[in-house]
């Protein structure tokens, strides 16, 4: 495999849900430059069967487990095939694409964990999978990923329209401006539209004693506070242009916008992406308040839970 590609960790199950996760990463990354590991963990034994107590008359060797066992082989032999088929149909190299299986050991999460610290710049992974949970929620396979990957960007895929155009979410954090970095790592020799977005929270509440207050007056010092942000955000945007030039982003396909808010900032984030049609956003790990890891609550973790039809970058 050639020196200096982004190297893809696809996780995928059978299901119809992970290959919303093929789909995406054959379409958004550009052949030339990637190499894709189709990475599946299978269990030999049904979790219900682990659960039970000892002393069951079931067992590893009992003809209804094998069964169960042969299907499960069958679906993902199947579906890999399919996915490679799908990655070579849109000229990825046949050397670019390979297959890898494992049995479970540590678990379905940690075992991709374990495989992810092997030289990858990114893990993919469809927003859901076998189990037809209708959101993200602790426990999900997606979910643990996003809260304990701290060493590797993370892609949660739902279904996507327009994986070309990006969305980049911006303050003036270190993070903020890895995910720029990660961005151009990645897109280098792809044609994606990219948007770098930086999102003001604006007070839509009035001060709580009217009385002591000139409304006009206070409104009009918040206004000067919120374009002096404005402007202090420019050499961000004119930093994060110049990384993406750098790695070839056509600066035609680049452009800038600052979003004034009276909601949430995950909420107009994701608002702006619906409705200007993204189907990627990118966000680092952590912001300016420099938390190490997700807290429920936090924007981007907030991003990935209502973005549900988009795919999320999680940048560390």
């Amino acid at each position: 495999m050639g020196l200096g590609k982004n190297r893809i960790l696809l996780a995928v199950d059978s299901s119809d849900y992970s290959f919303n996760s093929v789909r995406y990463v054959s379409q958004i990354m550009p052949p030339d430059q990637t190499e894709v590991v189709i990475f599946n963990v299978i269990s030999r034994i049904p979790d219900g069967y682990l659960d039970m107590e000892a002393g069951t008359s079931y067992n590893a060797e009992h003809y209804r487990l094998r069964a169960w066992e042969t299907l499960q082989e069958k679906l993902i032999s199947d579906f890999v095939n399919k996915a490679r088929s799908f990655f070579l149909e849109r000229h990825f190299p046949e050397e670019a694409v390979r297959v890898k299986i494992v049995a479970k050991k540590a678990g379905v999460t940690r075992d991709i964990l374990y495989e992810s610290k092997d030289g990858y710049q990114v893990v993919a992974v469809g927003r859901r999978g076998l189990n037809p949970i209708s959101e993200l929620v602790l426990g999900s396979v997606s979910n643990k990923l996003i809260g304990a990957a701290s060493h590797v960007p993370v892609m949660v895929v739902g279904g996507v329209s327009r994986p070309d155009k990006l969305m980049v979410a911006l303050d003036a954090s270190a993070g903020a401006m890895k995910a720029v970095e990660h961005v151009a790592k990645l897109g280098h020799g792809a044609d994606w539209r990219i948007s770098l977005v930086h999102v003001i929270r604006d007070v839509d509440f009035a001060p709580p004693d009217l009385a002591l207050v000139n409304l006009e007056e206070w409104r009009r010092d918040f206004d000067k506070e919120l374009r002096q942000i404005e402007k202090d955000m420019e050499p961000v945007f004119d930093r994060a242009i110049t990384i993406l030039e750098q790695a070839g982003v056509n600066r035609n396909f680049i452009d800038t916008r600052v979003l004034t808010t009276g909601s949430s900032r995950a909420g107009a984030i994701v608002d702006y992406a619906t409705e200007e049609a993204y189907g990627t956003i990118v966000l680092g790990r952590r912001g300016l308040s420099k938390v190490q890891e997700f807290i429920m609550g936090r924007v981007s973790n907030k991003v990935v839970q209502l973005a549900k039809d988009l795919a999320i970058w999680v940048v560390n």
